[in-house]
Formats: structure tokens, C-alpha cells, sequence
């Protein structure tokens, strides 16, 4: 099974259970939490060493969360932790975060778009492309850009599973796909 099906399995699932309790603030929260532990250089390098076996890296997990501790989880949170972990899908906490936002901003009526650009923009361009989007959309937009200078120009917007690529780089590998024919 792909990391992204099986993202969303834990995603959803816990999107699930955050609805019906109303909890779904409270594990946005825990879930951003636990990322700042898991991106800190040298817990990834601790739970990404072949050597050591499952109690000993989760004794470095446990060491950060809990009562008392560095960061302040919930039983719940703590157990999913340790779920991921024994299923070798620790790595996948970034992911299952990200997914967990989108289907908590589609509840509440908002779509996340990803803008993609050769160059940073302004905020008001950024102001103006989200105005544009929320109005051909009918929905409140949550706009996240990324420059990547190998696309040469245009942009690529990502809305949820749809792509709109009109970049420089996809017109012309287009043009040349045309003139090769």
C-alpha cells in the first residue's frame, strides 16, 4: 500500500473521531506539537537508526511528550505516536497533519491551494490570486505558495486533487512535443 493511501487511512480516521468529539482545534494542535519533535534533526536521526529497536526509540519519544514533559500530549495523541512508530510509519505524522487540515478546512468550508511560482510574489499579488480563486471558487481559500524557479514562469495551483499547470516549462514541453509529432 502506497504512503499516501495509508496516510489517509490514519488521517481519516482520526478526523473522524476529532468530529465526533469536537476535538478537531484540540488535535490540530497535538498533531503540530509532535511535529515540532519529530522534525528536530536529532530525533529523526535516533528513530531512523536500523539498530535500535522499538523500546528504545520510543523511550526517546516519551521522553519529549506526556505530564510534565517538554511538550504536554494527550493519551490519545501519545498512543497514536506510539502506533505510528510501531508500524514504522512515524514519518508519516507531517503528512497525516497536512490531511487532517484539509479535511477539517473542507468542513468548514475552505480549500487549500497550493500556487506555485518561478518567483516570490507580493502579498498583494498574493491578495489578488486568492481574491480571484475564492470568487471562481465559491469557497474561502487558504493559499500556500511555493517558488521553484524550474518552471521558468506562469504558475502550477494545486487545489486539493486537481492540477492547473501553466507554467513556462509545461508550455513549452508541450510546443516541443507538437513540433516532434
Amino acid at each position: 500500500m502506497s504512503d499516501n493511501r495509508i496516510t489517509n487511512r490514519y488521517a481519516d480516521a482520526i478526523y473522524q473521531l476529532a468530529k465526533e468529539k469536537g476535538e478537531e482545534s484540540l488535535w490540530n494542535e497535538e498533531l503540530g506539537k509532535a511535529m515540532v519533535v519529530l522534525h528536530s534533526t536529532k530525533v529523526v536521526q535516533i528513530l531512523s537508526h536500523p539498530k535500535l529497536d522499538f523500546s528504545k526509540k520510543w523511550n526517546v519519544l516519551e521522553s519529549f511528550f506526556g505530564d510534565g514533559r517538554a511538550i504536554s500530549l494527550r493519551k490519545q495523541t501519545i498512543n497514536l505516536m506510539k502506533l505510528l512508530l510501531q508500524n514504522h510509519r512515524i514519518s508519516l505524522v507531517a503528512a497525516i497533519l497536512e490531511r487532517f487540515q484539509s479535511l477539517w478546512e473542507r468542513d468548514q468550508g475552505t480549500v487549500s491551494v497550493q500556487l506555485t511560482t518561478a518567483v516570490s510574489l507580493t502579498p498583494e499579488e498574493q491578495g489578488t490570486i486568492k481574491t480571484t480563486l475564492e470568487v471562481a471558487l465559491g469557497k474561502a481559500v487558504r493559499l500556500d505558495q511555493k517558488v521553484d524557479r524550474s518552471i521558468l514562469g506562469g504558475a502550477i495551483i494545486q487545489i486539493e486533487d486537481q492540477m492547473i499547470d501553466g507554467s513556462l516549462q509545461e508550455k513549452i514541453r508541450i510546443m516541443r512535443e507538437e513540433l516532434a509529432a
